[in-house]
């Protein structure tokens, strides 16, 4: 938000307020192509009739931001805790210039993402591109997959745009069941099987009137 704007008295710069933070640029092209990639891009929405000076007669260009949104483009289904689900994200540029994404990055919170980073290309508006990844739940409850997508603006320069897709997380009813451990901590000793000799040795002696064979 703009809170003010005034010219130095030599009328070579302009300060700007944006939410109590003051910018200082120089009063030409290069001032206020500085003014936009500093952020300033809020100059676009200034209400008609307000009392704010531009800096000349000239037009201020703008990047827009993107306006991206993004889904799962099929039904992930229940999923339970600790056990691996897939992740089939779908990203659709619903803006009306196109997305020069570049790379893709996942992670998550009560959520372990596995192939953390993808390519993803240019979306032209009206369009979508989906990528496909595989992770695994931690806990009960909510897991949330966040996305990082960056993206180079139309003055080349690198930005990230990021979003987050949430979904629930069932208590897994039929978990693996835990080996025991032994009295040390470790794998609890095999005990040997038993050996079949006596048996047959008690047998021989049976048929032989030795003894008994049991």
């Amino acid at each position: 938000m703009i809170d003010s704007c005034a010219r130095s008295t030599d009328g070579k710069t302009f300060t700007l307020s944006i939410n109590g933070e003051q910018h200082t640029c120089s009063n030409d092209k290069e001032g206020k192509r500085q003014a936009i990639l500093d952020g300033l891009n809020a100059i676009e929405t200034v209400t008609v009739g307000q009392d704010v000076y531009l800096p000349s007669n000239e037009s201020l260009q703008v990047v827009a931001a993107p306006r991206l949104l993004l889904n799962f483009y099929r039904p992930i289904g229940q999923v339970f805790a600790g056990q691996p689900i897939d992740l089939p994200i779908e990203i659709l540029n619903i803006g009306r210039s196109r997305f020069n994404s570049t790379t893709i990055t996942f992670s998550g919170d009560n959520l372990d993402v596995q192939a953390q980073s993808h390519y993803v290309g240019p979306i032209d508006s009206g369009s979508s591109a989906t990528v496909d990844a595989t992770g695994m739940t931690l806990t009960p409850g909510e897991a949330r997959l966040i996305v990082r997508i960056e993206y180079v603006d139309d003055f080349n320069q690198i930005k990230t745009y990021e979003d987050a897709l949430s979904f629930p997380v069932d208590e897994n009813l039929f978990p693996e069941p835990e080996q025991p451990l032994g009295p040390d901590g470790g794998l609890p000793p095999v005990e040997p099987e038993p050996s079949p000799r006596p048996f047959l040795l008690r047998l021989l002696r049976g048929l032989l009137g030795l003894g008994s064979a049991r």
